[in-house]
């Protein structure tokens, strides 16, 4: 309880919709952990590895309708959100391939207990028929 180490260190992950957003916060962050290890003696390296950009699309940007129009075509409401999550459609769109995220119906996401239950697993293929289809 009582050893100090002689070097520790911090893996964090920033997201942002925002450049200027992200840019800023990543600054105060580093600008903290800058301080406090001076407070003790200390210095700060910092190394960035990876990133995902954000991206957003208007409601009538077609891959947005094509999204919608697939899951009507499914029996199934359709709604949109904005997230600051990360994904493969983060990559593609960073390489000038519009891509979006459908909810898949999962439950309990991203713990032990991760599931999909099979009614939604049905209403999944349903709409990447309908994409495939082009309806």
């Amino acid at each position: 309880m009582n050893i100090v180490p002689p070097r520790a260190e911090m893996v964090w992950q920033l997201r942002s919709l925002d450049e200027k957003k992200y840019e800023q916060a990543k600054e105060e962050l580093l600008s903290a952990c800058r301080d406090a290890a001076e407070a003790f003696g200390g210095t700060v390296e910092f190394e960035q590895v990876g990133g995902t950009r954000g991206f957003r699309f208007n409601e009538d940007d077609p891959i947005i309708v094509r999204a919608k129009s697939a899951i009507e075509a499914s029996g199934i409401e359709p709604w949109t959100s904005v997230t600051c999550g990360g994904s493969d459609a983060n990559e593609f769109n960073d390489h000038g391939l519009p891509a979006v995220v459908i909810s898949v119906g999962y439950l309990d996401i991203h713990t032990n207990e991760e599931s999909m239950p099979l009614d939604q697993l049905k209403q999944l293929a349903d709409v990447c028929g309908s994409l495939m289809l082009g309806k």
